[in-house]
């Protein structure tokens, strides 16, 4: 009447696989930016970039969990994360950054939130692969917001 070793690897295993996911979640939205300006794709050099900005993006993770909360406010916590990446700045600054942006092209990001919801739950249906379709959904969506943001900054600096 004990639990089996089995169920420990698989618990440890499992949150080193959530653990993984994370850190790939803030690479790829590194990624998306190097891909939007023309630099070299490089997998190590992002999970670096990560890695060495961890506390940052965990106090992020934490704020955009918060924000989300009140689903009104997903996207300031999606252009949150994109300008971190982006300007390699803090949270706060990340968040009032992104209610200027938010504010000024609701417009543009109203279509990609519809676009995000739309494509997520259609690539929810499909077989197999859909968990990775709708990661690459994630991708496009963050240089949707890498897009809009990048056009903000060249009309507003």
């Amino acid at each position: 009447s004990g639990y089996s070793p089995v169920y420990f690897f698989a618990a440890l295993f499992s949150l080193a696989g959530s653990v993984l996911v994370y850190l790939l979640n803030f690479a790829s939205i590194d990624m998306a930016r190097d891909a939007y300006v023309g630099e070299r794709l490089d997998l190590g050099s992002s999970m670096n970039y990560v890695v060495g900005r961890i506390g940052t993006f965990i106090v992020a993770s934490i704020v955009g969990v918060l924000l989300s909360i009140t689903i009104i406010l997903i996207p300031v916590s999606i252009f949150m994360f994109v300008i971190i990446v982006m300007d390699e700045t803090g949270v706060g600054a990340a968040v009032s950054r992104a209610w200027s942006v938010i504010t000024r092209d609701i417009g543009d990001v109203t279509v990609i939130i519809l676009a995000s919801i739309i494509g997520t739950i259609l690539l929810s249906f499909v077989p197999l692969i859909g968990g990775l379709l709708t990661a690459c959904l994630g991708v496009v969506i963050d240089l949707a917001f890498i897009s809009v943001y990048e056009k903000y900054r060249s009309e507003t600096y």
